[in-house]
C-alpha cells in the first residue's frame, strides 16, 4: 500500500471521528447570539496570513531537502494553528441549517440536522492525522500552497471591505470552508466533495442500480461524496466500512437526529458491494 493510499485508510475515519468527538458541543449555542468579525480580528488575521507568506517565500530561498522538509513542516502547522484559531471565534461556531447549499454535498453537509457549529467538527492537528503526505516535495508544496495562499488574501479583502455583519459573518465561514477544502485536497482527499484527480468529476459508482450502490449513496454521503470502491482493497474495506458505522452511531449519540444509521443487514450490502468492486 503506497503511503497516499494509506492515508487514505486512516484519514477518512480520523476526520470523522473528529467530528464526532466534537458533537456534544456543536449544535448547542444560540444562533443570534452570533457577532460578527470586527475590524481588529480581520486585521490580526491578515496579519497571520502575511507571516504565512514570508514562510512560504523563506521556503522558496532555501536549499537543501531536509531544510525545506521543516520549512514546509513549520508552514502547514502554522495553516493549522490559522484555522484552529479562527474555529474557536464566536462568529465562526454558529450556523442555522447549514447544509449542502452553503457546504456543498460531500463536504460535511448534512441533509437534514438543525444546528449545528460550522467549525466545530472539522480541525484536527497532527495527532489527528493531518500530517503532509511523505512524497510531496518543497516545490510542489509551496506551488499549491501560494494557490492557497492568492485566495485567503482575496478573501480576507473582500471581507474587509464588507461593512454588513451578517456578510461578514458568511464571507468567513466560506473562507475557513475553502481552506478547509484546500487542505484536505493537499492530503490526497478531494473525492470527500466529489473532485477527482485534476479537479475532474468522480466517476460515477459502478452497478448504480445495484442495491449496494444504492445503500452507498443514501448513507455515505451523509458525511461525504460517494467513496469510490477503487479507493480501497477488498480486504482493507471491511474495517473501513466497520469504523464507519461506529461514527454514524456516535453521531446518534451526539444528538445529531438527522444521521440515518444502516441496519446490519444494509451494512453487509454495503460491504459485500465495496468488496466487488474494490481495486
Amino acid at each position: 500500500m503506497t503511503a497516499r493510499q494509506m492515508l487514505s485508510v486512516i484519514l477518512v475515519p480520523v476526520v470523522l471521528g473528529i467530528m464526532a468527538s466534537g458533537l456534544s458541543a456543536c449544535g448547542t449555542e444560540d444562533v443570534n447570539a452570533a457577532s460578527a468579525p470586527s475590524d481588529e480580528e480581520i486585521q490580526e488575521l491578515q496579519g497571520q496570513i502575511r507571516e504565512l507568506q514570508k514562510q512560504l517565500d523563506t521556503l522558496g530561498n532555501t536549499q537543501g531537502a531536509q531544510s525545506q522538509q521543516r520549512l514546509m513542516q513549520q508552514n502547514w502547522q502554522s495553516m493549522l494553528e490559522y484555522m484552529q484559531g479562527m474555529q474557536a471565534m464566536p462568529w465562526m461556531m454558529h450556523g442555522r441549517e447549514m447544509g449542502p447549499g452553503m457546504m456543498g454535498r460531500g463536504m460535511m453537509g448534512w441533509r437534514h440536522h438543525g444546528d449545528w457549529m460550522m467549525g466545530c467538527p472539522m480541525v484536527g492537528g497532527p495527532e489527528g492525522g493531518w500530517q503532509l503526505p511523505p512524497e510531496m516535495d518543497a516545490e510542489q508544496y509551496r506551488s499549491q500552497m501560494l494557490d492557497n495562499m492568492q485566495q485567503m488574501h482575496d478573501q480576507m479583502a473582500n471581507i474587509w471591505s464588507t461593512p454588513d455583519p451578517a456578510e461578514r459573518r458568511r464571507l468567513m465561514q466560506e473562507h475557513w470552508q475553502g481552506m478547509y477544502r484546500n487542505m484536505q485536497t493537499m492530503l490526497g482527499m478531494g473525492w470527500m466533495w466529489g473532485g477527482g484527480p485534476g479537479g475532474q468529476a468522480l466517476a460515477p459508482l459502478p452497478a448504480p442500480d445495484s442495491q449496494g450502490a444504492k445503500l452507498v449513496h443514501r448513507y455515505c454521503t451523509q458525511c461525504h461524496a460517494e467513496p469510490s470502491p477503487k479507493l480501497h482493497t477488498a480486504s482493507e474495506w471491511e474495517a473501513v466500512t466497520s469504523r464507519m458505522e461506529m461514527n454514524m452511531q456516535n453521531f446518534r449519540r451526539g444528538n445529531w437526529r438527522g444521521v440515518e444509521i444502516p441496519s446490519s443487514a444494509e451494512m453487509k450490502s454495503i460491504l459485500e458491494y465495496m468488496q466487488k468492486f474494490a481495486r
